[in-house]
């Protein structure tokens, strides 16, 4: 039985303020909060041309200031129908790569979301292979839910810390775990999105062209609202991940959905309004 340990990570109050429209309230927090650096002789004013110290701290205070994920899709997922009652489908897999600027912990974060389904081992690690980036360099692995064409090449890497529901390990040993939000980094947030199946969490992620959410089977794929039966019929509860659609649709500037290409949110789409109808109508 793993130890149950205080999680970092509190829960937050009010979940939806938390994560506004305004993507720059997501993210924001004091990137530095110690004071600037000052000479300690006050008779002496600082040189004009400062030392390589003070240059290279200066430079890593201005990376900071504009630190973003970067966000690339290995493979884009599917589902589709052969015949009548035979579905072929595999969730898509995101590469996101965070480089953390902080002057407290400067770390480059090599994160998998979601890694398809077995048979892809070899084209995920191909993949990864053209970006420069071998199993063992992966920091996360993050399975945004438990369906097994999503989850099919968690052994491909041993060194990572996995994430998955509520629960984060490393090897055997559960370091911690979280209820409602986890911070990866200033640039990566987890938030919990029960809907789909009761442990669906989505990867949000910060980055130069605006906020992208990486969601699983939260959305199927671009414009699903649209399509009657895309969606409901596989999701444990349908009222919840309504309301989790409509939180990430207004978190998002971007969404990678499950089986499906990303898509620009399109805001003037009241998309709760869309689903609260289709769920009434198929009660």
């Amino acid at each position: 039985m793993r130890k149950q340990v205080e999680s970092k990570n509190k829960k937050s109050p009010n979940l939806i303020s938390a994560y506004r429209t305004e993507s720059s309230e997501v993210f924001s927090r004091p990137v530095n909060s110690k004071p600037p650096i000052v000479n300690q002789r006050k008779s002496q004013p600082l040189p004009q041309k400062p030392n390589k110290i003070l240059r290279r701290r200066i430079k890593r205070n201005s990376k900071s200031e504009s630190s973003y994920a970067k966000v690339k899709i290995l493979q884009v997922g599917y589902s589709k129908w052969k015949g009548y009652a035979t579905q072929c489908a595999c969730g898509s897999i995101t590469l996101v790569i965070s480089e953390s600027n902080l002057i407290e912990k400067a770390k480059r974060n090599i994160i998998i979301v979601d890694t398809g389904v077995p048979s892809f081992s070899k084209k995920l690690l191909d993949s990864l292979k053209k970006e420069k980036i071998s199993p063992q360099e992966v920091s996360y692995v993050i399975s945004t839910h438990s369906d097994i064409d999503h989850i099919g090449n968690l052994n491909l890497f041993p060194e990572a810390i996995f994430i998955a529901g509520s629960d984060i390990i490393k090897k055997d040993v559960f370091i911690d775990f979280f209820e409602k939000r986890y911070t990866v980094d200033e640039n990566v947030k987890i938030i919990a999105t029960p809907g789909h199946d009761s442990k669906s969490i989505s990867v949000i992620a910060k980055t130069e062209q605006g906020i992208v959410a990486i969601v699983g089977d939260l959305f199927e794929k671009e414009r699903d609202w649209k399509e009657e039966g895309t969606w409901e019929p596989w999701s444990q509860d349908p009222v919840s991940q309504m309301k989790n659609r409509s939180q990430i649709w207004k978190i998002a500037d971007y969404i990678i959905p499950g089986h499906g290409n990303i898509f620009k949110v399109d805001k003037t789409v009241d998309i709760q309004s869309l689903d609260k109808n289709r769920i009434e109508k198929n009660k």
